[in-house]
């Protein structure tokens, strides 16, 4: 994976990592990358209540569709409902460490609302990202 986003960070292009990046090791990596091309980067940590999470992930998943690349699936359901809650502790620990930590800059954004909720949380975080490009 850093080979890729290397390679596109140094043709000049944007890159948006979408996943969890829970190891302070995974994210040094970006912040070297960011530092060696000159790159503006952000974290930003999805909250949400893990019974709601997995609530709309069943949902999701109640349609029946195969996973593609535009809307990627787990292989196994079942553990991917189950490690919602684990993943949510994990975030959690992160988060309380991170006000100690001056390297870190994490960006918030409560998904536990509604829809219109969320693209309110988001507007302003792209609107950021925007301006500093």
């Amino acid at each position: 994976m850093r080979a890729v986003v290397e390679d596109i960070i140094g043709r000049g292009w944007s890159v948006v990592l979408d996943g969890m990046m829970l190891g302070e090791d995974e994210r040094m990596i970006v912040r070297n990358l960011a530092t060696k091309y000159n790159a503006l980067f952000s974290f930003n940590a999805m909250i949400c209540d893990p019974n709601l999470a997995e609530e709309r992930a069943r949902k999701r998943y109640a349609d029946g569709k195969e996973s593609s690349f535009e809307d990627w699936r787990a292989s196994d359901p079942e553990q991917y409902f189950k490690d919602i809650h684990s993943r949510t502790k994990l975030v959690e620990e992160l988060l309380a460490k991170i006000p100690t930590d001056p390297l870190e800059r994490i960006g918030m954004i409560d998904n536990n609302a509604g829809e219109q909720d969320l693209v309110n949380w988001l507007h302003p975080i792209w609107r950021n990202i925007a301006n500093r490009l």
